[in-house]
């Protein structure tokens, strides 16, 4: 038995009073219809003589053959005085919103599961007693930094060389940039490059 293939088809050309239940009594011999929406767009038919255009959206179940056979045996056909159009559409908004929520939820399971077990719980909380510096108990490439927290060992790839640098992050935490201290000349306001004029004086002299 073939297997079930759920799919989405547009259905054009369809007449102005369609109603859902007879686009799935239409369709039932060719699947299981879970879904039916229909469009109207309503025309000027006191200029064209006609309603509107009218489509519909339908969500079947059915192998993939059945679904072939549907679409050509209806296609150009016609249905109460309509010639139809039936094709496979797009995938609906909501359905596509759905798949994107179900992938990143299963990413974001994916990535807890492949996170190395040393970021556990366990970790986050503060290493009591712990002297900074020293491995963390029952994890290997892990350190107790200052407040003992637990830090991971980096090993990095020197550029242009083969050899791989270890980088213990506890013995960095604690170093401070020693800068230089620039001595300058104090100097009083009067020695300042710039001068401030009074206002009133200037338009004075103007």
């Amino acid at each position: 038995m073939s297997s079930q293939v759920k799919t989405r088809l547009f259905i054009g050309g369809l007449y102005h009073e369609i109603k859902e239940r007879d686009i799935s009594e239409r369709l039932k011999n060719f699947g299981s219809v879970s879904s039916v929406e229909i469009h109207r767009k309503d025309g000027f038919f006191f200029i064209t003589g006609f309603p509107g255009k009218t489509f519909a959206y339908v969500d079947i179940s059915a192998p993939e053959a059945s679904i072939r056979k549907c679409i050509s045996v209806l296609t150009n056909t016609n249905w109460k005085g309509s010639q139809i159009k039936v094709q496979q559409a797009k995938e609906s908004f909501l359905s596509r919103l759905e798949k994107e929520r179900k992938a990143a939820t299963s990413s974001k399971t994916t990535s807890k599961s492949l996170t190395s077990p040393a970021l556990s719980e366990e970790l986050v909380e503060p290493i009591k007693h712990a002297v900074p510096g020293s491995q963390v108990p029952g994890k290997k490439d892990w350190v107790v930094g200052k407040f003992g927290r637990a830090l991971p060992i980096l090993r990095m790839r020197q550029r242009g060389s083969a050899k791989i640098a270890r980088f213990d992050p506890s013995k960095t935490v604690h170093n401070l940039k020693k800068f230089r201290e620039e001595v300058t000349e104090e100097a009083s306001c009067e020695q300042l490059t710039w001068d401030l004029r009074d206002e009133n004086q200037a338009s004075s002299k103007e």
